[in-house]
Protein backbone atom coordinates (compact mmCIF):
# COMPACT_ATOMS: atom_id res chain seq x y z
CA UNK A 1 0.00 0.00 0.00
CA UNK A 2 2.85 2.38 0.83
CA UNK A 3 4.42 2.03 -2.67
CA UNK A 4 1.08 2.99 -4.24
CA UNK A 5 0.79 6.09 -2.05
CA UNK A 6 4.37 7.11 -2.89
CA UNK A 7 3.73 6.53 -6.60
CA UNK A 8 0.53 8.53 -6.46
CA UNK A 9 2.26 11.38 -4.59
CA UNK A 10 5.15 11.33 -7.06
CA UNK A 11 2.77 11.55 -10.03
CA UNK A 12 0.94 14.48 -8.43
CA UNK A 13 4.22 16.30 -7.68
CA UNK A 14 5.54 15.78 -11.23
CA UNK A 15 2.21 16.84 -12.73
CA UNK A 16 2.07 19.96 -10.51
CA UNK A 17 5.61 21.00 -11.40
CA UNK A 18 4.89 20.44 -15.09
CA UNK A 19 1.70 22.46 -14.90
CA UNK A 20 3.50 25.28 -13.09
CA UNK A 21 6.31 25.41 -15.68
CA UNK A 22 3.82 25.28 -18.53
CA UNK A 23 1.80 28.17 -17.09
CA UNK A 24 4.96 30.27 -16.63
CA UNK A 25 5.98 29.61 -20.23
CA UNK A 26 2.50 30.49 -21.51
CA UNK A 27 2.40 33.71 -19.47
CA UNK A 28 5.79 34.84 -20.78
CA UNK A 29 4.76 33.95 -24.35
CA UNK A 30 1.57 36.01 -24.12
CA UNK A 31 3.46 38.87 -22.48
CA UNK A 32 6.00 38.91 -25.33
CA UNK A 33 3.23 39.00 -27.94
CA UNK A 34 1.29 41.78 -26.23
CA UNK A 35 4.44 43.80 -25.50
CA UNK A 36 5.55 43.38 -29.12
CA UNK A 37 2.24 44.79 -30.35
CA UNK A 38 2.38 47.70 -27.93
CA UNK A 39 6.00 48.44 -28.90
CA UNK A 40 5.08 48.33 -32.60
CA UNK A 41 2.19 50.75 -32.06
CA UNK A 42 4.43 53.11 -30.10
CA UNK A 43 7.08 52.98 -32.82
CA UNK A 44 4.52 53.65 -35.55
CA UNK A 45 2.37 56.25 -33.84
CA UNK A 46 4.75 58.23 -31.64
CA UNK A 47 8.14 57.82 -33.31
CA UNK A 48 6.80 57.52 -36.86
CA UNK A 49 9.19 54.69 -37.74
CA UNK A 50 8.50 51.25 -39.07
CA UNK A 51 9.46 48.83 -36.28
CA UNK A 52 12.99 47.49 -36.74
CA UNK A 53 11.92 43.94 -35.93
CA UNK A 54 9.53 44.01 -38.88
CA UNK A 55 12.21 45.02 -41.36
CA UNK A 56 15.37 43.34 -40.02
CA UNK A 57 15.07 40.01 -41.92
CA UNK A 58 14.40 41.80 -45.19
CA UNK A 59 17.21 44.31 -44.68
CA UNK A 60 19.63 41.45 -44.02
CA UNK A 61 18.47 39.61 -47.12
CA UNK A 62 18.67 42.78 -49.20
CA UNK A 63 22.21 43.50 -47.97
CA UNK A 64 23.24 39.94 -48.80
CA UNK A 65 21.82 40.24 -52.32
CA UNK A 66 23.47 43.62 -52.88
CA UNK A 67 26.86 42.30 -51.73
CA UNK A 68 26.55 39.39 -54.16
CA UNK A 69 25.50 41.72 -56.96
CA UNK A 70 22.09 40.14 -57.46
CA UNK A 71 19.83 41.27 -60.25
CA UNK A 72 17.07 43.82 -59.76
CA UNK A 73 14.33 41.15 -59.87
CA UNK A 74 15.56 39.54 -56.65
CA UNK A 75 15.94 42.89 -54.95
CA UNK A 76 12.47 43.95 -56.07
CA UNK A 77 11.05 40.65 -54.78
CA UNK A 78 12.57 41.25 -51.33
CA UNK A 79 11.12 44.77 -51.25
CA UNK A 80 7.72 43.44 -52.28
CA UNK A 81 7.81 40.78 -49.56
CA UNK A 82 8.72 43.44 -47.00
CA UNK A 83 5.81 45.58 -48.12
CA UNK A 84 3.39 42.64 -47.86
CA UNK A 85 4.68 41.68 -44.43
CA UNK A 86 4.35 45.25 -43.14
CA UNK A 87 0.80 45.45 -44.49
CA UNK A 88 -0.07 42.14 -42.85
CA UNK A 89 1.32 43.32 -39.53
CA UNK A 90 -0.57 46.63 -39.80
CA UNK A 91 -3.76 44.62 -40.45
CA UNK A 92 -3.05 42.56 -37.33
CA UNK A 93 -2.53 45.72 -35.26
CA UNK A 94 -5.77 47.22 -36.58
CA UNK A 95 -7.70 44.07 -35.63
CA UNK A 96 -6.00 44.06 -32.23
CA UNK A 97 -6.93 47.68 -31.49
CA UNK A 98 -10.50 47.08 -32.67
CA UNK A 99 -11.00 43.94 -30.59
CA UNK A 100 -9.06 44.65 -27.40
CA UNK A 101 -10.03 47.54 -25.17
CA UNK A 102 -6.76 48.81 -23.74
CA UNK A 103 -7.11 52.57 -24.25
CA UNK A 104 -8.44 55.19 -21.88
CA UNK A 105 -11.32 56.12 -24.13
CA UNK A 106 -12.89 56.13 -27.54
CA UNK A 107 -10.92 59.16 -28.72
CA UNK A 108 -7.58 57.46 -28.19
CA UNK A 109 -8.80 54.30 -29.90
CA UNK A 110 -10.10 56.34 -32.84
CA UNK A 111 -6.79 58.21 -33.11
CA UNK A 112 -4.82 54.95 -33.08
CA UNK A 113 -7.08 53.39 -35.70
CA UNK A 114 -6.93 56.54 -37.85
CA UNK A 115 -3.13 56.48 -37.74
CA UNK A 116 -2.90 52.76 -38.51
CA UNK A 117 -5.38 53.08 -41.39
CA UNK A 118 -3.35 55.98 -42.79
CA UNK A 119 -0.22 53.83 -42.84
CA UNK A 120 -2.16 50.97 -44.33
CA UNK A 121 -3.35 53.17 -47.19
CA UNK A 122 0.10 54.67 -47.71
CA UNK A 123 1.85 51.30 -47.82
CA UNK A 124 -0.80 49.75 -50.07
CA UNK A 125 0.33 51.87 -52.99
CA UNK A 126 2.28 49.92 -55.58
CA UNK A 127 6.06 50.13 -55.48
CA UNK A 128 6.27 51.54 -51.96
CA UNK A 129 9.75 50.78 -50.65
CA UNK A 130 9.23 50.29 -46.92
CA UNK A 131 12.88 49.27 -46.53
CA UNK A 132 14.11 52.68 -47.70
CA UNK A 133 11.96 54.61 -45.24
CA UNK A 134 13.71 55.70 -42.07
CA UNK A 135 10.78 57.87 -41.17
CA UNK A 136 7.26 57.16 -42.22
CA UNK A 137 5.85 59.71 -44.57
CA UNK A 138 2.13 59.93 -45.01
CA UNK A 139 0.00 62.40 -46.87
CA UNK A 140 -2.32 62.83 -43.88
CA UNK A 141 -1.23 64.55 -40.68
CA UNK A 142 -0.99 61.94 -37.95
CA UNK A 143 -2.10 62.70 -34.42
CA UNK A 144 0.37 62.17 -31.61
CA UNK A 145 -0.95 59.76 -28.97
CA UNK A 146 0.46 60.22 -25.51
CA UNK A 147 1.88 57.13 -23.80
CA UNK A 148 -0.30 57.90 -20.77
CA UNK A 149 -3.39 57.48 -22.94
CA UNK A 150 -2.55 53.89 -23.74
CA UNK A 151 -2.59 51.52 -20.81
CA UNK A 152 -1.23 48.03 -20.75
CA UNK A 153 -4.32 46.62 -19.09
CA UNK A 154 -5.62 43.84 -21.22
Amino acid sequence: MLPMILLYTGVIVVFSIGLYLMSRWAASYVERIVQGRLDAMEELVNRKHIPEVWLRPFQEQLTKYQEKGADEKKIARVKQKAQKRCLRRIDELIKYVENVNFTDGGETKAALLNTLHTYQETWSAPNVDVLAQNEITAEVEIEEVSPAAVTSEI
